[in-house]
């Protein structure tokens, strides 16, 4: 009878920490939108700040309407967008892309799948320090206030 309880406390133990280890990494993964900022891979974890910035943040991404915002950001590195939903990056204050790779602005994943990437500015202006912005896709220069 010993024996026996101790045997089912070993299989009880083994079933939690089988348990434990599957329920564990579910937290771990971050949802990815295919879409970088200077390096910085924005996913659900990251998106209401996606530089990390200490006080306000100066980059944001809204998943729900696919709209990265850049309040008073100074970017040093491109933008890379490779999801299949039209994006629009919106822009407040003064906002700068520097990078001394070829392009400050690349999206769109191919030529069979083409979003549409609008820019949208209130009182804001969006300098872009690289050669070109590239992309598959149709650009919009929207709104520009």
């Amino acid at each position: 009878m010993k024996k026996q309880n101790q045997l089912t406390i070993r299989m009880l133990r083994g079933v939690m920490l089988l348990m434990t280890m599957l329920l564990v990494p579910i937290g771990v993964w971050a949802e990815n939108y295919g879409l970088t900022v200077a390096g910085v891979q924005v996913t659900d974890a990251n998106a209401l700040n996606v530089l990390g910035d200490q006080e306000t943040p100066t980059v944001v991404f809204d998943a729900t309407t696919n709209t990265l915002t850049l309040n008073g950001a100074e970017i040093n590195g491109k933008i890379t967008y490779n999801g299949t939903s039209n994006l629009t990056i919106a822009f407040s204050g003064t906002n700068a892309v520097s990078t001394s790779e070829t392009s400050a602005i690349q999206y769109g994943g191919s030529e069979s799948v083409r979003p549409k990437l609008t820019f949208s500015s209130t009182n804001g202006t969006l300098t872009i320090n690289g050669e070109s912005i590239e992309g598959f896709s149709d650009v919009d220069f929207g709104s520009l206030n």
